[in-house]
């Protein structure tokens, strides 16, 4: 089990909480004292009981009143205030679960409605973007290495009859061909052995950014639709 570390923002944030707290714990002590001023006074006979000295106590006496409420209030929401357990309390943790149902409808209804997200995918080109990642020789090298990794595996399973079925069954459909798994999956070993699936890897980079600049129309179009089928559950 490793260790939690703090980063300097949550040392900031613990900090300014603490400043908070300790504040709001001084005020409610003074009104506190000066609630007991009010009425310790004029028995003691500092002072003359008057309109003056009312004005005073009560004026103490919302403030303790007020820092307990909000004290009570916010305490409230996360646990139950001194360990009670005090019906309503607690009520994040207890209400979390149908809260957070409540907060993804009304995010879906009013924020990322079909009309919302169609303006912004109008203004999002979504083919340009993957385009210009794919010309970026890192971002290329990355995604060939990440292909070329998962090719022996492929190749395995091609080769001992895993996926060779499936794709006998596909691919004749798509090439007019029959039986190609055998054929493919020759073919791509070849290329890994004698160390030419970076030059062909490349090539296919290269053709799917043209055909994604070609078809930027028809996949915003495609995107569209989908999105007034969903309606809001897009999110």
């Amino acid at each position: 089990m490793t260790a939690h570390t703090d980063t300097e923002a949550d040392i900031a944030a613990r900090q300014t909480l603490r400043r908070y707290q300790n504040a709001a714990t001084g005020l409610l002590v003074a009104m506190g004292g000066m609630t007991a001023l009010g009425y310790a006074a004029p028995a003691a006979g500092w002072v003359k009981d008057g309109f003056f000295l009312e004005m005073f106590r009560a004026g103490a006496r919302a403030g303790v009143v007020g820092g307990v409420a909000d004290w009570f209030a916010v305490v409230a929401l996360f646990r139950h205030p001194l360990g009670l357990p005090i019906p309503h309390t607690a009520i994040l943790p207890a209400q979390k679960d149908r809260l957070a149902r409540a907060l993804g409808r009304f995010v879906a209804s009013q924020v990322f409605t079909a009309r919302e997200v169609e303006r912004v995918l109008a203004r999002v080109d979504v083919p340009g973007f993957i385009a210009n990642l794919l010309e970026d020789p890192a971002t290329q090298d990355a995604v060939v290495g990440a292909m070329a990794r998962s090719m022996p595996q492929l190749l395995d399973r091609l080769e001992d009859g895993r996926a060779s079925n499936a794709i006998g069954r596909i691919m004749p459909g798509l090439l007019g061909g029959s039986d190609l798994s055998p054929v493919i999956a020759k073919a791509l070993r070849s290329l890994v052995d004698d160390d030419r699936h970076q030059e062909v890897l490349s090539y296919f980079l290269s053709q799917l950014k043209d055909g994604l600049k070609a078809k930027e129309g028809s996949l915003r179009d495609m995107i569209e639709d989908r999105v007034r089928e969903q309606g809001g559950r897009i999110l």
